[in-house]
């Protein structure tokens, strides 16, 4: 009866070493996949601060324009009252010298004026590039997160 029961015993105690090196085994993979989480999470966070960044550089940028557009709208003003002027018989009230005088002016302005528009618009062009861009690295980050997320989720529930 003894050797039945120590038989019996060593079996059992062969069977709890398994399971025990079964378990330690999974363990160390959950170990594993801990760690990679974490380092998955801390590029995410690396990845969320270069995320802000952008953003707010796409906020400046946004005023950028605005600030541009705004100057455009000046100009626009400035070129529609010298166009009233030019409505106006000026000959009356003005010599031929400063009606040419004014003219240079006016060309003058008109090319500055172009030369504004053109680079408002080079301005907007590179605005608007950076602001796609911006947008298409916040979704792709925005999924990364979502993933690591759930990752992190199903990682704590085991």
């Amino acid at each position: 009866a003894d050797v039945a029961g120590l038989a019996s015993h060593k079996h059992a105690a062969k069977g709890f070493r398994k399971e025990l090196e079964e378990q330690a085994d999974q363990l160390e993979e959950l170990e594993v996949q801990i760690d990679d989480t974490k380092r998955n999470i801390a590029k995410t966070e690396k990845e969320l601060i270069k995320y802000k960044q952008k953003m707010e550089s796409m906020e400046e940028l946004q005023a950028t324009l605005e600030e541009k557009k705004s100057e455009e709208e000046t100009l626009e003003q400035l070129i529609q009252n010298q166009e009233r002027n030019l409505v106006e018989n000026m000959t009356k009230s003005h010599t031929s010298r400063q009606l040419q005088d004014m003219l240079i002016d006016f060309d003058d302005q008109v090319e500055e004026r172009q030369e504004k528009e053109r680079e408002l618009e080079r301005s907007r062009t590179k605005i608007q590039e950076k602001i796609e861009s911006y947008a298409s690295d916040s979704v792709k980050l925005l999924g990364d997160r979502g993933r690591l997320e759930a990752r992190q989720e199903h990682h704590q529930r085991l």
